[in-house]
């Protein structure tokens, strides 16, 4: 055990995790807390504000190489709970919207799609089928009230609570292991919260796409679309560079 506490396992490898306090740290520098078995060390803060209903996480990582470089890096997320809020309505009205207009392109793209079978029409029955998928989960994931990531902050707390006295280890164990536990399951959702953003702006840059391609009919603003055509190559090239 490490500085008398016992590892959390993550991904099937040992973690020691740890409340950096004044007290403590002076007792891991003293048992060499970095060594050469250290591949990284990352900090973590829980904000929670209640007014708002919203959490942040903060995350500082350092990694270390094995030529024995540094690399670090931080991030912040926040999570706030819609169904809390004063747009709630206003949101569920617009995703609702979304969700019937979307369905009822789908339904006549697949129309156009039988009677005209090509690419273009194939590619809109899958744009719009994505996001009539997307409209649809975000919307059944919002309103069935099961909120993940706020719902945590309440174990955090009974875990603090619970504790009567700060020098059993027993105590200080189970507080650790439900604190850094819940820290996985707000990691987990909000990095799904993170991967939908992503999914949003690809559809928006998809869609996008399509009404730059919608303006291929008209003569005089068809060189746009034109233009787009011409330099595709190069623009694939350079968001390939981009994105990376």
């Amino acid at each position: 055990p490490h500085l008398g506490y016992t590892p959390l396992w993550h991904n099937g490898q040992p973690v020691y995790c740890v409340f950096l306090v004044s007290e403590l740290l002076g007792r891991m520098k003293e048992y060499e807390w970095l060594d050469d078995l250290t591949d990284s060390v990352n900090v973590y803060s829980l904000i929670y504000t209640p007014d708002v209903d919203t959490v942040t996480l903060l995350q500082l990582n350092f990694e270390y190489s094995p030529t024995g470089r540094i690399r670090s890096r931080d991030q912040q997320f926040s999570y706030a709970s819609i169904q809390m809020s004063d747009r709630w309505s206003l949101w569920l009205g617009f995703t609702i919207t979304f969700v019937i207009l979307s369905s009822i392109r789908l339904l006549l793209c697949v129309r156009w799609c039988w009677q005209m079978p090509n690419m273009v029409n194939q590619l809109d029955v899958c744009q719009t089928a994505a996001f009539v998928i997307f409209g649809i989960y975000s919307l059944t994931r919002r309103a069935s009230g099961d909120d993940a990531v706020l719902g945590q902050i309440m174990p955090i707390l009974e875990s603090f609570m619970g504790v009567d006295d700060t020098n059993s280890r027993d105590a200080v164990n189970f507080t650790l292991n439900t604190y850094f536990t819940t820290l996985n399951v707000i990691m987990a959702e909000v990095g799904l919260e993170e991967a939908m953003k992503m999914v949003a702006y690809f559809q928006v840059m998809f869609a996008l796409a399509r009404l730059i391609a919608y303006m291929a009919v008209h003569p005089k603003i068809s060189i746009i679309a034109r233009t787009i055509t011409v330099g595709l190559d190069d623009i694939f090239h350079f968001m390939l560079v981009f994105a990376s």
